[in-house]
């Protein structure tokens, strides 16, 4: 159905969007481990 079809576009932008955050996350914690030490 045509609902179905925009859930899933939905759901992979949202995905997208979750590796991005993490890939931010990860390079925060980087940086805090580098300036901590």
């Amino acid at each position: 159905t045509a609902k179905q079809a925009e859930f899933e576009k939905l759901f992979k932008k949202s995905q997208v969007e979750l590796v991005d955050f993490e890939h931010q996350l990860d390079e925060i914690i980087a940086k805090q481990q580098t300036g901590g030490k």
